[in-house]
């Protein structure tokens, strides 16, 4: 995972040559990341953490994509994750409970988790997923306040 630190001007002609070139070097290497994991033949794999609405949104869109799969269900219900992994040709042994939750570290196909919880619950989530290894998407806030952070 790659992180550029760029803070972005309000106006386009505020940005300094530096600002610029970092801002285009990013452009270029989004352009070209597509192309590079089409090379590799592999999807992304994504374990969806909370089964509900926002979730379902992000599941129809990423099997829409030629670079991403659900590799995972995370959810306190399993007989909602038992149909939604049969939807989404999830096996069964990458169906995890909040309980059982970071076994995902041992999961080869699981490459990120997409936390669509209450927000309430981001903080943890996101932490226990990072902490297992994982690259986390997290819909609305990361936590509910800087502590948490």
């Amino acid at each position: 995972m790659v992180t550029i630190d760029v803070e972005v001007p309000q106006h386009p002609m505020d940005l300094t040559r530096r600002e610029f070139g970092r801002l285009s070097a990013l452009g270029l290497a989004a352009q070209f990341a597509p192309a590079f994991n089409a090379q590799s033949g592999r999807k992304i794999g994504y374990a969806v953490i909370g089964l509900g609405r926002i979730a379902d949104h992000f599941m129809r869109g990423a099997i829409e994509t030629d670079n991403s799969a659900i590799t995972g269900l995370v959810s306190g219900h399993r007989d909602k994750a038992d149909k939604i992994a049969a939807q989404y040709h999830v096996p069964q042994n990458s169906i995890y409970s909040y309980d059982n939750f970071d076994e995902i570290a041992k999961n080869p196909a699981i490459d990120a988790v997409y936390v669509a919880l209450p927000n309430s619950m981001h903080a943890e989530s996101t932490i226990r997923a990072a902490k297992g290894g994982k690259h986390v998407l997290c819909e609305k806030p990361m936590a509910l306040n800087v502590a948490e952070c």
